[in-house]
């Protein structure tokens, strides 16, 4: 059965971090869907007859019943699901079968979300990262919560990486979001558009003209914007004082904290902390 993205209700079974043990020689099948981050190192990713060779900020896409196999020594995030909740009473993940040993009638769910019927490879995926980091930190809580939020975690996932592999999206829009991504987690440490650039490959002139020419700001722009945001949430969530969120949010000093603030909202932080409270 192949479903839209928006019929999706992912089952995610298991969500963990692998600490350099991806080796293997011979190809295994899953009995899940398996979705991969790679955190720290490099290798090589053998599906079927091909190669790849994969390196921090790779993400990989396995679809259940797909021979595939690791060489070399990576730290990766990984993610065992089914794309409904049909099976979600086998809570019990099943490690890949080599391939003489793979037992059809043990697979969980054959349900595809259309545009995952294949292996995806993308490379340069590190805003994708933090969700992976989100899902295993929410899966490993394992409070009363942890279902729903890794479940609504691994849809969010999956929509992100339809965005990517969508060939319809024009690359200058896709690069525009990613930039939008990398300031919202950044914002804080970025001192210019020098540094997200460097962070993208491209030169300085070309990423600022085109996340203008896509958002209809300029990055200097956004990255105030974000840097206030961040500082709203400080004012509302702790008792730090203006200093601590000054310097914790990126601005320079305190004076230009405040001008900036009141120039974004309207208020001083303490004006507008005593307002929110």
């Amino acid at each position: 059965m192949v479903i839209p993205i928006e019929k999706c209700n992912p089952y995610v079974r298991a969500a963990e971090f692998q600490h350099a043990v991806l080796e293997g020689e011979g190809h295994r099948l899953a009995y899940d869907m398996r979705l991969f981050a790679v955190l720290e190192g490099n290798g090589t990713l053998v599906i079927d007859k091909q190669e790849c060779t994969v390196s921090k900020g790779t993400a990989i896409f396995i679809p259940l019943g797909c021979g595939y196999y690791f060489r070399g020594k990576m730290r990766v995030a990984v993610l065992n699901f089914d794309m409904t909740r049909a099976c979600d009473d086998k809570k019990k993940a099943i490690c890949p079968s080599p391939v003489n040993y793979f037992n059809k009638n043990a697979v969980f769910d054959k349900a595809f979300v259309i545009g995952f019927e294949k292996p995806l490879v993308m490379h340069g995926c590190n805003e994708l990262i933090s969700k992976f980091t989100d899902i295993v930190t929410a899966f490993q809580s394992r409070d009363a919560y942890s279902d729903v939020v890794t479940s609504a975690l691994a849809k969010s996932l999956l929509a992100d990486i339809l965005k990517i592999t969508d060939t319809d999206i024009k690359p200058e829009k896709r690069l525009a979001e990613k930039i939008q991504g990398f300031v919202r987690m950044y914002a804080s440490q970025i001192s210019g558009n020098d540094d997200v650039a460097r962070y993208f490959g491209y030169h300085p002139v070309y990423i600022a003209t085109v996340f203008k020419n896509e958002t209809g700001k300029t990055l200097h722009n956004a990255i105030i914007e974000q840097r206030v945001a961040d500082a709203c949430r400080w004012l509302l969530q702790t008792n730090a004082s203006i200093d601590v969120i000054a310097e914790s949010t990126g601005f320079s000093s305190r004076p230009h904290f405040c001008t900036v603030f009141k120039k974004h909202t309207g208020f001083t932080p303490n004006k507008w902390r005593k307002n929110k409270l």
